[in-house]
């Protein structure tokens, strides 16, 4: 569906990571065959005899249409309004027939229809067959918590005939951001410009139109949609023809060809006054095109977008051999989209910064991630739209597989952006990361409530993870054919995951690559509970290794903890130095298995235990991995010796577990940052972006401590970035890669909020270059602006430019959000001066004001991410609740606060932080705000619990260590 848009930046002040506590080692004692608990049987949950499936599909069929009838085809005519001083302005007059085929004899005809209107004394049901005939319409009736309309019949319908169901209606074009909505961009004179959208997944088509609203009720779908002159339209088909409304001068009906058999859900209608830019017919046999407002769109912002969809809907035709099932291919930015991307067949909607991609302005970093949530849509149209979830409880087959894909897509469309090896902190770390915490479910999991369950980070990271594991055990070969014919059996129906499963160990089994175990075994146990396995790995003798697992569980979790009945089939491939090549398919492919009921075992391996090895290389299968003193101490001789050895994903997740196993107390937290010592030869991205991840947390806590202990902290980072930074150069240079870009702009933004020396020269170089009217390059603008505003008072420049006044200057005349947030947070970079402090918070209440209401809390937030403004902002938020809450809202008190207390930890500060949270109580009385300061409060008591547990570890480690 809508794409969760989160990517790994590693920025010093992006981003956020859940700092965990320490506890003792539990050591797992034994030699082979140590078994976890057998399997426990759920007892009853209302009474003898009723089980917990049974509880559980009588509830899931609460919600589920009847299914009485299933429809065929639709026919919809739709109008949405936006006429300027219509009376019926932002409604959508309607009507629908559906075809629908009776399977069970009822008097009821029961489907979806929410927040309309209906006509009901025009609703007919007509018999298809001869003799033709109406059904009496006896009466209707609906539910608003099931969001169903039924309708009541003077007769059965006949089981295997069919009858077409005419509804009018008028449907609302709302402001929800779901169903048919108006969305709008600014137009050239200021004022807002409206189209008209649509959002369907999970629950939207019963908004727009009455229609059998569940993923596996699928049908065909001609849809006219009726406009102004003054405007056009798309849909998911081909425009045939436009015909004029009769008797509605100035309107016409775009007339669309049926669409193939799909669910209502990937329906997509807009009306708008969007312009499109072509990519070249060489790239695709389809017609693909990039849509957008006129004042965003033109054929430098759109072209990338419409050249990469058509690179890679090319690629997935050949890697998925089946073909694209449209012969057009429109994607279009939608400026209001809360979805982020919405995968309509052939209709692909996305928020403007994820489709738009401006020279000069755009950095790498976004056309990576716009070339990704691209591919993703993409990708949907194989994975969620030939084949679809039979219900929300397998969402997962369409986001987990695009989750996958969409790094291989992407890779077509951007292949110097090294996308691949971001696999492992763009989506397995996250998954990890959610999976740990207490807010994660099962990727299968019981979807009971088809109206609020939602989608979580597992069911997109945590599900494409398990899929590259498949590949892991599989091989790739092996599940590339299985897909195919996956793809190929189940085209146009919905599928549950034990058929999926089903086709992929018919593959295996044909290639020879099957496993010990059947590919639905494994598999239910990573996808049927939470959760993941930490991996400890010994040495128990020459060539002989000591291999336990147990669930990873953080340490503010582990006192509620009960004994699992059952484990994980923890498939164990390894690296070692006398075979390094981390990417072949011998050491990809497992050479043992330890299965579900087995705590720890003992098992014989091909290379010597004198060497290093490094288990599951390149992070393919979903656990973390840590070692006894022996080998940990040849894997960090290792990197010290020449880290290019070990692959650069295996860097990456050996640092991500060591750091968030010590934080969960598996590891002492010394060893983890032993891990930071060989960074001085250290030059990829995807290692440093999960260094400065696990060391962002650590770096905010310690500069609550006194000067001399974070003094030293800085320096020994400064000393690692500062040399990765010489080695690439300080200053963006016109042969670097865009990986290289992307990575600079990490290391700069470190390097700079560290205070580095050479940061301020860089600044000062660009600034010039920015007053004699050269351009900063648009990755680093960020860092060099703030720096530049940092020093202005310093700062002599041509022409007496003034860094600050071109700041405001420039946030004032942005029109995207990116760049926007570029100034703001520039603007904040002010020297911490308590007069000048108190200037911008006054400005950000300012009436009128050069900001935004959100723009404004931004700028506080912003100000508020220095420790040295603190004080100020307290004494300031103290005096002025009223005229802050007045000329902005409530959550501007919560936002600013929580952020000060994200990383305070120093007692005084506690001390009126907590004093401030008190009296800010007093004036709040919305309850999202009230729970956010109180949880502000709980994360004040974290803080210092973090500091009692962590903070002289670290300080006596960086005492031993030398910049």
């Amino acid at each position: 569906m809508g794409h969760l848009v989160q990517t790994s930046t590693g920025g010093a002040a992006t981003a956020s990571y859940v700092v965990l506590g320490s506890a003792a080692l539990l050591l797992v004692l034994g030699t082979v065959g140590v078994q976890a608990t057998p399997p426990l049987q759920l007892g009853s949950l209302s009474g003898p005899g009723e089980d917990l499936d049974s509880l559980k599909n009588e509830l899931l069929n609460t919600v589920r249409l009847p299914r009485t009838v299933i429809p065929s085809h639709y026919d919809l005519e739709i109008r949405p309004i936006l006429t300027p001083g219509d009376p019926l302005i932002f409604t959508a007059p309607g009507k629908v027939v559906i075809r629908v085929r009776c399977i069970v004899s009822t008097q009821n005809i029961t489907l979806h229809a929410f927040d309309m209107d209906i006509e009901h004394a025009g609703v007919t049901v007509t018999s298809v067959q001869p003799p033709i005939a109406n059904i009496p319409v006896t009466g209707h009736s609906d539910s608003a918590e099931l969001q169903t309309y039924t309708i009541e019949l003077g007769a059965a319908l006949v089981v295997g005939s069919e009858y077409d169901v005419e509804i009018s209606f008028v449907a609302k074009v709302g402001d929800r951001m779901s169903g048919l909505y108006r969305s709008w961009y600014t137009g050239t004179d200021g004022n807002p410009v409206y189209h008209a959208t649509t959002q369907f997944q999970k629950l939207g088509a019963r908004m727009a139109f009455p229609c059998f609203d569940e993923p596996n009720y699928r049908a065909t779908f001609s849809i006219n949609i009726g406009r102004s002159l003054a405007h056009n339209s798309l849909c998911n088909s081909p425009l045939e023809t436009t015909i004029p409304i009769p008797e509605m001068d100035g309107w016409v009906w775009d007339v669309y060809g049926p669409t193939v058999n799909m669910p209502s859900y990937l329906i997509a209608i807009i009306v708008s006054d969007f312009v499109s830019v072509v990519a070249p017919e060489e790239l695709s046999n389809y017609e693909v095109k990039t849509w957008g407002p006129p004042t965003m769109t033109d054929p430098a912002s759109g072209e990338f977008s419409a050249r990469a969809a058509a690179q890679i809907v090319t690629f997935f035709e050949d890697y998925y051999d089946s073909p694209y099932q449209f012969p057009k291919l429109d994607s279009v930015a939608i400026p209001v989209f809360e979805a982020g991307a919405m995968e309509n067949w052939a209709l692909n909607t996305y928020r403007t910064n994820l489709m738009l991609w401006y020279e000069g302005e755009s950095t790498q970093f976004e056309q990576w991630r716009q070339a990704a949530v691209i591919a993703h849509e993409i990708s949907h149209h194989w994975f969620g739209d030939l084949v679809t979830c039979d219900w929300w409880n397998d969402l997962w087959l369409n986001e987990g597989f695009a989750r996958y894909m969409q790094f291989l897509g992407a890779n077509v469309a951007l292949p110097q952006h090294d996308i691949l090896n971001r696999y492992t902190i763009d989506v397995i770390q996250l998954a990890m990361d959610f999976d740990a915490g207490p807010t994660t479910e099962p990727v299968r999991s019981n979807v009971t409530d088809q109206v609020n369950n939602q989608p979580s980070r597992v069911i997109y990271e945590k599900a494409g993870a398990l899929i590259r594991m498949m590949q892991g055990f599989l091989t790739e070969a092996t599940l590339i054919k299985g897909l195919q014919t996956y793809l190929d059996t189940y085209e146009y129906s919905n599928t549950v995951q034990d058929q999926l499963f089903e086709q992929l160990q018919t593959q295996a089994v044909a290639d020879g690559t099957a496993a010990e175990f059947s590919v639905k075994e494994i598999m239910d146990t990573w996808t049927l509970k939470s959760g993941f396995p930490i991996v400890t790995i010994r040495r128990a003798g020459n060539n002989v290794v000591f291999i336990s697992q147990e669930p990873f569980v953080p340490l503010n979790q582990k006192l509620t903890m009960q004994n699992p009945s059952e484990l994980w089939y923890v498939p164990i491939s390894y690296a070692s130095k006398a075979r390094p090549d981390f990417s072949s398919p011998a050491n990809m492919q497992p050479k043992f298995w330890v299965d579900k009921y087995t705590l720890a075992t003992t098992k014989i391996i091909e290379d010597s235990t004198t060497e290093w090895i490094v288990v599951n290389p390149d992070a393919r299968s979903f656990f973390r991995v840590v070692y006894d003193a022996h080998f940990l101490s040849l894997i960090l001789d290792q990197l010290t010796e020449d880290h290019t050895v070990i692959s650069v994903s295996s860097r990456s997740q050996i640092i991500d577990d060591y750091f968030k196993s010590a934080f969960a107390g598996y590891v002492r937290l010394e060893d983890a940052l032993e891990f930071t010592k060989y960074l001085n030869n250290e030059i990829e991205n995807t290692v440093w972006t999960t260094v400065f991840n696990n060391l962002r947390q650590t770096n905010r806590y310690l500069q609550d401590r006194p000067p001399a202990v974070y003094n030293k902290w800085k320096a020994y980072l400064l000393s690692k970035i500062t040399l990765a930074l010489d080695t690439i150069e300080w200053e963006q240079q016109p042969t670097d890669t865009p990986v290289r870009i992307i990575l600079r702009t990490q290391l700069l933004d470190w390097a700079c909020a560290l205070g580095a020396q050479k940061c301020e020269e860089v600044a000062t170089t660009y600034a010039t270059e920015l007053a004699t009217g050269t351009s900063i390059p648009a990755d680093i603008q960020p860092m060099i602006y703030c720096k530049a505003v940092s020093m202005a008072d310093t700062l002599t420049l041509p022409g007496d430019f003034d860094v600050k006044s071109h700041v405001l200057e420039n946030y004032r005349a942005a029109t995207r959000a990116e760049r926007h947030t570029v100034f703001i947070n520039s603007l904040a970079c002010n020297a911490p001066k308590e007069d000048e402090i108190r200037g911008l918070l006054d400005s950000a209440i300012a009436s009128p004001s050069d900001f935004t209401t959100a723009h404004s809390i931004q700028l506080m937030q912003r100000l508020a991410d220095n420790p040295e403004n603190r004080g100020t902002i307290v004494t300031y938020f103290q005096a002025n609740m009223i005229p802050i809450i007045a000329a902005l809202n409530q959550t501007a008190i919560s936002s600013v606060i929580t952020t000060m207390a994200s990383y305070t930890s120093e007692s005084s500060m506690v001390s009126q932080l907590d004093g401030l949270i008190t009296a800010a109580l007093n004036f709040v009385d919305q309850t999202g705000v009230i729970n956010s300061l109180n949880a502000a409060r709980a994360t004040l008591a974290t803080n210092i619990a973090w500091i009692d547990n962590y903070a002289t570890q670290i300080e006596t480690w960086i005492d031993t260590v030398s910049p």
